[in-house]
């Protein structure tokens, strides 16, 4: 894969690059054989798109939840699968290849797709689409609902957290990141543990959780601390293909199409402004790192139990299910 390093003036508002009718969806694999999956879903628009390895292999329409049961925007990790679900919320509802984003009944799951948001919160799919998406996830795809959004970019770091004068050191770290293998199936994840890091600049701290428990904050440096970031997410592809760094699919999302950070992309930019205050801390959080992990930057305070911002904008909910 290319590295592409993006600057504010080639930013661009989403627009979808097809025209679907509901039910219809555009299914590509063979565009990138294999690396980490995330699913991004635009309520606004009404489509479902997923890519792999940083390359789009699919993209369909869905039905989000109606009025009264709108569904929830934030970043979200898949928590349980299972091909015959059986609501125990909605009166018995057939919930094929469902795919749990919350314990409190949000799920992706195929379903009627009336053109419109017309579900109690969950992402309705077509059949086949919710089929084929089931194959290429696993416990700890990162899920992002958004109302608007920046089109994808890719982005090279040398090392997020650490400061310049580790920049060799972080190198290092990322040959190391790079050769863990990225999971593939639901059995596999299993075995493996997610990371995700939540930097907030409310806080002042990186809030690291791993398979959705918090297990640590850290205080961090922010530069230019009164400036906005914005809300940013990044998932960890793998090295970059010139050995500089890390590379990250990365987008800005948000409740606004008039926000900043989604008129003019600030992703990269955003990044170049964190720094952990402990390097060693810093240094064990990017050892921890795999293909698929999850780094998110956001203005709002993160580190509640239910890590929810002001505006219910979810950032990983580490509740526990039974």
């Amino acid at each position: 894969m290319a590295a592409m390093v993006v600057h504010p003036a080639n930013a661009q508002r989403f627009v979808p690059p097809t025209t679907l009718k509901p039910g219809e969806f555009v299914w590509q694999p063979g565009r990138s054989a294999s690396g980490p999956v995330i699913i991004i879903v635009s309520i606004p628009e009404q489509r479902v798109h997923v890519y792999r390895n940083g390359i789009e292999i699919g993209q369909s329409t869905c039905s989000t939840g109606k009025p009264g049961h709108r569904t929830p925007t934030g970043v979200f990790t898949i928590l349980e699968k299972q091909r015959q679900h059986v609501s125990s919320i909605y009166k018995g509802a057939q919930m094929p290849n469902m795919e749990r984003l919350t314990w409190g009944g949000i799920a992706l799951h195929a379903g009627n797709l009336p053109g419109f948001p017309a579900s109690h919160g969950c992402i309705r799919l077509p059949l086949q689409f919710s089929a084929l998406l089931f194959e290429v996830t696993h416990r700890g795809t990162v899920v992002l609902i958004a109302d608007e959004r920046t089109q994808t970019n890719n982005v090279v770091h040398p090392g997020p957290l650490l400061p310049k004068v580790a920049t060799a050191e972080a190198q290092a770290l990322g040959e190391r990141v790079a050769k863990r293998k990225t999971a593939d199936s639901w059995e596999a994840s299993l075995q493996e543990p997610t990371f995700a890091v939540v930097i907030s600049r409310h806080d002042g701290m990186a809030h690291v959780s791993r398979d959705g428990v918090v297990i640590g904050s850290y205080p961090v440096d922010i530069v230019d601390i009164r400036k906005p970031l914005g809300v940013h997410v990044y998932s960890l592809v793998g090295p970059a293909a010139d050995g500089s760094g890390l590379a990250w699919l990365a987008m800005g999302i948000g409740k606004s199409r008039h926000a900043a950070h989604i008129v003019h992309w600030q992703g990269d930019a955003a990044l170049k402004r964190i720094k952990l205050h402990d390097v060693d801390r810093a240094r064990q959080i990017i050892d921890s790192f795999h293909p698929g992990t999850m780094l998110l930057l956001t203005d709002a305070a993160a580190g509640t139990g239910t890590r929810k911002t002001a505006s219910d904008f979810s950032v990983i909910s580490s509740e526990v299910g039974g």
